[in-house]
């Protein structure tokens, strides 16, 4: 498992500017949502996000290493906040650097207990469980680039996944 934790990290994308598009998809049980989003990330300073339902534009969101700009079209809500009102309203990490980790599509390794890895002709899946969080990465075995990522947290039962793909 470290050997392939070392290739994933020295395989990590470094870019100083990312421009992307993300099929996004939420389902809290109460309500479910689908849409698509642009992304433009500037290394360590700002990310930029515009999420669009059906080709009208929703949701405009800029986030920087200290605050998070809103601008909520369906709602007709503007605001200025800190980092924690991602955590509060959202339930996301408020960490800057996290949120740029997982948009640069590397992997996350916040406990590294005892990660195991299965290997199969084209992908190796490794695996971290804790009682409070389960990670699975599911690395692609001749680039080491991260093609999904799935988070689990059974004691508050959410889960995140990110399929991620289309490298150019």
């Amino acid at each position: 498992a470290e050997a392939v934790i070392v290739e994933l990290t020295q395989n990590e994308i470094q870019a100083s500017w990312l421009d992307a598009k993300a099929k996004l998809s939420y389902d809290d049980g109460d309500m479910s949502v689908r849409g698509t989003a642009n992304i433009r990330l500037q290394k360590d300073t700002l990310i930029w996000m515009s999420v669009k339902k059906l080709g009208f534009e929703v949701a405009r969101l800029q986030v920087t290493t200290d605050s998070v700009y809103v601008l909520d079209r369906i709602n007709s809500m503007y605001g200025i906040f800190d980092l924690g009102y991602l955590e509060k309203t959202y339930n996301l990490p408020a960490d800057f650097q996290l949120l740029q980790t997982v948009i640069l599509g590397n992997a996350w390794f916040p406990d590294r207990t005892n990660p195991t890895v299965q290997s199969t002709p084209e992908a190796f899946i490794l695996s971290e469980k804790t009682p409070m969080r389960q990670l699975s990465y599911r690395i692609h075995s001749s680039t080491f680039r991260l093609e999904e990522m799935s988070v689990a947290e059974p004691l508050t039962n959410r889960s995140v996944r990110l399929q991620l793909g289309k490298y150019l």
